[in-house]
């Protein structure tokens, strides 16, 4: 199904957005959300979808959900992702986009990489 969908106009696939989980406030009678936020434990399911689709599909791939930090985002590059859904900046500020830059690019330096596409999918499935 999403081979089919990646041959339309499609930019991009995202995988995967967190399903709203509603719950029932008792006191207020009313309906909320709960557990909108992600923890970075969660970005397994879409590292392993990212990991079995890259390459085989004619769009790019987006990951979402558990990307808190650099090591989040290094992980779905390597797994073939080319774009992100962070939490952190959210819960930090903008400023920590800054910080999440940096942190990458000494990591690239220290392992040789000169850019992006130097090392994504290079550890699919």
């Amino acid at each position: 199904m999403l081979y089919k969908i990646s041959n339309m106009d499609v930019n991009s696939l995202v995988l995967f957005n967190r399903y709203y989980r509603p719950d029932i406030d008792i006191d207020n009678l009313r309906v909320v959300a709960q557990n909108v936020i992600s923890s970075p434990h969660e970005i397994t399911l879409s590292l392993r979808w990212i990991a079995l689709l890259y390459g085989k599909i004619n769009t790019e791939l987006v990951a979402a959900t558990g990307i808190h930090d650099y090591q989040g985002v290094i992980k779905q590059i390597l797994a073939g992702k080319r774009g992100s859904g962070l939490f952190n900046p959210v819960q930090n500020g903008i400023a920590y986009l800054g910080t999440l830059l940096d942190d990458i690019r000494k990591w690239m330096s220290q392992k040789g990489y000169e850019n992006l596409s130097s090392f994504r999918g290079l550890l699919p499935e």
